[in-house]
């Protein structure tokens, strides 16, 4: 039964962090260059703001849902998974709606906010599978993306992360 577990624990956990590391990849300022400021922060700060969430995120998750799928009862490793989640999802919605985001990259932003807060509902109500919800992509505009790929390098919380 652990290892049925575990391979669904493996089907789902790629596409989940896929989804992690896609939130961050998104953007910067209003319509100016590099570092321009139009919103609530520079792309510096909001890559640096992202970086921080997103390896906090998926440390917790390594740290607790993983070993809590370990259990040999499936339904207990998966309910106990999702209340896990659960806690980790809300603690980076909540994050996620109080950093800084630049002006443009606000809607895709908020589209984010959005995707994992229902995740975090779902997990809230057992639903182990929202899990794999959040591996969806969004699509950023491409400049957006290069602007904030160029503005992460230049930030020290990036370094050991690469979600751009």
């Amino acid at each position: 039964m652990t290892r049925s577990l575990t391979f669904r624990w493996i089907a789902l956990f790629p596409g989940m962090l896929f989804g992690v590391l896609a939130l961050a990849a998104c953007g910067n300022d209003d319509e100016g260059g590099p570092g321009a400021t139009g919103g609530t922060a520079t792309d510096e700060e909001y890559a640096s703001s992202m970086c921080q969430a997103a390896s906090a995120f998926v440390d917790d998750l390594f740290d607790s849902v993983l070993p809590a799928m370990m259990q040999d009862d499936q339904a207990a490793a998966e309910a106990e998974a999702a209340r896990l989640a659960d806690d980790i999802f809300s603690e980076l919605v909540d994050e996620m709606r109080t950093m800084g985001v630049p002006e443009d990259v606000r809607p895709y932003h908020d589209e984010m906010v959005e995707m994992y807060s229902d995740a975090a509902d779902r997990l809230e109500d057992g639903d182990f599978d929202a899990l794999a919800a959040v591996e969806g992509e969004l699509v950023y505009p491409a400049e957006i993306r290069e602007r904030l790929r160029v503005a992460a390098g230049e930030v020290e919380a990036c370094a050991e992360v690469e979600v751009f």
